[in-house]
């Protein structure tokens, strides 16, 4: 059962940490919506720092930006008025290949405000992370699943083995969803001060339920190999221990 359920939470994180490589099949960590933005020049001012000339609103075709924004683990994809999406940068870290070193209104560059460079900063450092423990979430689960394998070979692991990678992987899996969970809702949370003027953003809540269902699994696999350990549940007979070092006495 412990094997099962780590593998039931292998199979989470990876829909959720591939979703949008192939393209969009279960949602994004956050969606923007820029269609009905529409923000009066002084406003603008206001928000971002930057004088802008004439009276007419800014919008996302002002700024340079499409209607649409969906953003994943490894990239992100716009979706122009025709509906057309486009996914973009695949790879570690893409959100530092974002072009967001100059804001163009009214054919004048300036340089980024901090009001957004910030907000860029800071979802780019949790998917940074969330990538980074990803991958040692997936690593440290894949070799908790080789030891069941094996163990339908004959070999057998002490405890102390499954017990140190299953809670690794359970602190991974853990960061990790607090991670794409503070990238989901804090970046939504950031934007709200937009929202006034037409911008909508949606926290992915399909990839936040499916991540922390994973880590559920990770919290009773963890419980059911402590319960094994101090023998109050029958000991998996693909783990070698040591009677009076790990099981109850009779």
């Amino acid at each position: 059962m412990p094997f099962m359920l780590t593998f039931a939470s292998l199979n989470m994180i990876l829909i959720v940490g591939i979703n949008g490589v192939p393209g969009n099949f279960m949602g994004s960590i956050i969606k923007v919506d820029l269609t009905n933005l529409q923000i009066p020049p002084s406003n603008f001012t206001t928000l971002t720092g930057l004088t802008v000339s004439g009276n007419d609103n800014i919008t996302a075709t002002s700024l340079g930006l499409s209607d649409k924004y969906a953003f994943y683990l490894w990239d992100y994809a716009s979706t122009t008025a025709d509906g057309k999406e486009t996914f973009y940068d695949k790879g570690f870290d893409w959100v530092s290949k974002l072009n967001l070193s100059k804001i163009t209104v009214d054919s004048v560059s300036s340089e980024v405000p901090s009001s957004l460079s910030d907000i860029s900063s800071g979802f780019r450092n949790k998917i940074r992370f969330s990538e980074y423990v990803f991958l040692a979430a997936l690593f440290n689960a894949f070799f908790v699943l080789v030891v069941g394998i094996l163990a339908c070979f004959g070999k057998k692991f002490r405890l102390l083995i499954v017990t140190f990678f299953t809670g690794i992987t359970f602190v991974t899996m853990l960061i990790f969803a607090a991670l794409i969970t503070a990238a989901s809702l804090g970046t939504n949370g950031d934007l709200n001060k937009f929202k006034v003027f037409g911008l909508d953003s949606q926290a992915g809540t399909s990839d936040l339920g499916v991540v922390w269902l994973a880590v559920v699994h990770m919290i009773v696999v963890c419980i059911m190999w402590g319960l094994m350990a101090v023998g109050l549940m029958k000991m998996n007979p693909s783990v070698l221990t040591k009677a009076k070092s790990f099981t109850a006495e009779p």
